[in-house]
């Protein structure tokens, strides 16, 4: 399957050229945790912002953000999803220079870690066995969780839970055999996803309750590929960042109260999200991302600087909000296409990670065409080697 080999027009416009414009001071958290992350890869700057703040957030069960709407506190936990290509954009390893912050050796964070693939009864368990703890998801192919919440039978109450789980409020599930329940839930998500994969749950995905509570991470240019090098030295800021996140474990339980003009700054970019269709409840991110600003520099009293930073990032969430609104409006067709690719690579992951080619086709029930379409898209996209076996069998790998 030979690469395409495209031509660019003369009258082409230049590419556009990548930049990032801080939101938060150097010496801040998320600042510096950017440089550390950033120095390990060419993943988008954006990406290692939003898993910053995603650290930040799964340190916060407990506190809560004073504002008048929520008498009882407004929780800090955030819902977050990097969007982006298959390989280019890197999602996978913003995610895991995240999550490796949770991992030092030898001293291992007080949270805990869901894993990537889950039911709703086995997260519900997991939730229970921690309740009152900090919980982290970190779904790298939440795009197709996402479409398979509207699709199979498995995963029918996944988009209630969720949704419960974000307010962290009190959850109960009871069977004929007993009864389990979630009383103080704290989960922050920071799931990854292609556009494509996200648009596979079709229209109904924004306009449920679920997707919009999310900020995307969509960035439109991405930075120049860097060439792979030797890994920098960091160590000593690892384990700095680190044992700060540690340190806001143990300050749970806190409240966060703002001051009148960060407020006004607030409330000014509320009205202006708000007429927005694709950013309708973004609003809410900005309350608690300036109050995890807060946080960040080891504080409780929101600044006019944290809600400016707020503004800023959250400025970032509903762009990537309208990019990702174009994949949603394609032909039935492509979602179809989508799907079918969804169902080849669930069939040759169930079935090990190899299978033949007449096992999956037999399986798929599609035409010829179709089926030399799946392969050309999914070795386009670097996750199938064909090779073939000593009966001249075509075998499928995944990569």
């Amino acid at each position: 399957y030979a690469e395409l080999n495209l031509r660019v027009p003369r009258n082409a416009p230049p590419p556009k050229v990548y930049s990032f414009e801080p939101a938060f001071p150097p010496e801040h958290f998320v600042s510096r945790y950017i440089a550390w992350a950033g120095a390990h890869t060419d993943a988008p700057t954006e990406y290692h912002e939003a898993a910053a703040l995603a650290l930040l957030a799964h340190t916060t069960a407990g506190t809560r953000a004073m504002l008048s709407p929520y008498p009882q506190g407004m929780p800090l936990n955030l819902y977050l999803v990097l969007c982006g290509g298959t390989t280019r954009t890197r999602k996978s390893t913003a995610q895991n220079l995240g999550t490796s912050m949770l991992e030092v050796p030898g001293r291992p964070m007080p949270g805990w870690r869901l894993p990537n693939r889950t039911t709703p009864e086995a997260m519900i368990e997991d939730m229970a066995e921690r309740d009152g703890l900090a919980v982290l998801w970190t779904p790298d192919e939440f795009g197709v969780t996402l479409a398979q919440i509207y699709r199979r039978d498995f995963l029918r109450g996944m988009e209630e839970l969720l949704l419960t789980f974000y307010g962290c409020e009190r959850y109960k599930l009871r069977t004929l055999a007993r009864e389990t329940s979630v009383n103080m839930p704290h989960l922050t998500v920071l799931g990854a996803a292609t556009p494509e994969s996200l648009a596979m749950a079709g229209p109904g995905m924004m306009l449920g309750g679920l997707m919009p509570r999310f900020g995307i991470i969509f960035p439109r240019v991405l930075p120049d590929h860097r060439p792979a090098g030797t890994s920098p030295d960091l160590e000593m800021e690892y384990r700095v960042l680190a044992e700060e996140l540690r340190m806001m474990f143990m300050n749970v339980g806190k409240r966060v109260t703002f001051s009148a003009d960060a407020l006004a700054l607030l409330n000014d970019a509320e009205q202006r999200l708000a007429e927005q269709k694709h950013a309708l409840r973004l609003p809410i991110m900005l309350y608690k991302v300036a109050a995890l600003g807060a946080v960040g520099r080891s504080e409780t009293f929101v600044t006019l600087e944290d809600a400016e930073a707020a503004v800023r990032v959250v400025d970032r969430w509903a762009d990537g909000a309208a990019h990702l609104s174009s994949f949603l409006t394609k032909k039935t067709q492509d979602f179809e296409f989508e799907r079918i690719i969804d169902d080849a690579v669930a069939f040759i992951e169930d079935a090990g990670g190899t299978c033949l080619r007449t096992e999956l086709a037999g399986t798929l029930k599609v035409r010829e065409r179709i089926m030399k379409e799946v392969a050309e898209t999914l070795h386009g996209r670097g996750r199938l080697r064909i090779t073939q076996d000593t009966n001249g069998d075509e075998v499928w790998r995944l990569q």
